[in-house]
């Protein structure tokens, strides 16, 4: 059966985030067509693609990316989902602190961006040494954090019939996971896993790892 890929980056990234992972992935020749979708916090905004039908379709997301998907109301074959609930509060171990976190970086980043954004990339584990402000599309940021606040997208997400797979971390500092609230969503159709050690960027920081998963997964 012919297969297409799509990928959806998160929260502050761009379609970038997803190439090295995609590059490995290319090189095994399994996927008819392998697809990014820019959200448009950076550069412009390249949203527009479409799915085949005739052949199965694979979405992997991070973070934001899995909101962006259920609102589209994506239909696919297998969702592979990173770091990531239909509600970023609601599931996460500490949901009162990352509320407060949230409207702070909403206030923050009106005001000063590049110290928000530095502090959040650092706890993606990632180090940013320059960031081109003249691309960043402030009100994207902004209209996407009152997204992840104010979300829940629970109902959404027991609609789909695909398979899904989940991945968290439990050291992850933006999406902390409540074991005991995650895995309420699993069921028959729905794999999660729970990893150690691991950070928010971990597809980015760690591309062999991450692409092994999603063929592991895509076999099964």
């Amino acid at each position: 059966m012919k297969t297409n890929i799509y990928f959806i980056h998160g929260w502050g990234f761009d379609f970038d985030f997803w190439k090295p992972v995609g590059e490995i992935i290319k090189e095994k020749k399994l996927f008819n067509s392998i697809n990014y979708i820019n959200l448009g916090f950076w550069g412009s905004e390249e949203k527009t693609f479409r799915i085949n039908f005739d052949m199965k379709n694979v979405f992997v997301v991070h973070s934001y990316g899995l909101n962006w998907f259920l609102k589209n109301k994506i239909k696919c074959d297998v969702l592979i989902n990173f770091c990531s609930a239909p509600s970023f509060l609601e599931f996460q171990k500490n949901k009162e602190i990352k509320k407060k976190m949230i409207g702070k970086m909403i206030v923050d980043l009106k005001k000063k961006p590049e110290i928000v954004l530095k502090n959040f990339y650092r706890n993606c584990g990632i180090k940013i040494n320059k960031l081109e402000f003249k691309k960043m599309h402030l009100q994207r940021f902004l209209n996407s954090l009152e997204d992840l606040k104010n979300d829940k997208l629970n109902d959404d997400f027991k609609k789909l019939s695909c398979k899904i797979f989940s991945i968290f971390s439990c050291e992850d500092k933006i999406f902390e996971p409540s074991i005991k609230k995650i895995k309420l969503l699993e069921n028959k159709n729905h794999n999660i896993f729970i990893l150690k050690k691991l950070n928010h960027a971990f597809p980015l920081n760690k591309p062999q790892e991450a692409s092994e998963m999603i063929l592991r997964f895509i076999k099964r």
